[in-house]
């Protein structure tokens, strides 16, 4: 009985998981602060989401991650908030690589200065996951 829903709850699952990455508010045309690109070593996934959970922590974030299989491939989303910044994330194509999208979360802006303490922040806390990190 449940066995075709079994085969379909996968994909399911990221379809709904990625409906809830999007933007659904005024700001949908939003263009991310700054863009991540990082490129993570082999078999260094699950020190990468340990690194990201320890950075969330630190800098009084929320986080939530979400891991899911399309196709049989390792992929995840990531979701980070704070009251003036929220981080997303996803390797939709690469399982090794990743990225990381900054946004505003307030009308307040966000300074460059405080984009580039919370961009060393969090690739200090990776750093032993990625073999490179691009900034855009």
């Amino acid at each position: 009985m449940f066995a075709p829903f079994c085969k379909i709850a996968p994909l399911f699952l990221a379809l709904l998981v990625s409906s809830a990455l999007l933007p659904v508010d005024a700001h949908a045309e939003e263009k991310p602060l700054r863009v991540l690109r990082v490129k993570l070593g082999e078999g260094k996934q699950d020190s990468f989401v340990a690194g990201l959970k320890r950075f969330s922590e630190a800098e009084g974030f929320a986080i939530r991650v979400v891991d899911y299989a399309p196709m049989g491939g390792k992929g995840i989303f990531i979701q980070m908030f704070r009251h003036e910044v929220k981080i997303y994330g996803a390797n939709p194509h690469d399982p090794r690589d990743f990225g990381l999208s900054f946004f505003e979360s307030s009308k307040a802006l966000v300074s460059n200065d405080s984009l580039d303490v919370l961009t060393s922040k969090l690739t200090s806390h990776i750093g032993d996951a990625s073999s490179s990190v691009i900034i855009k």
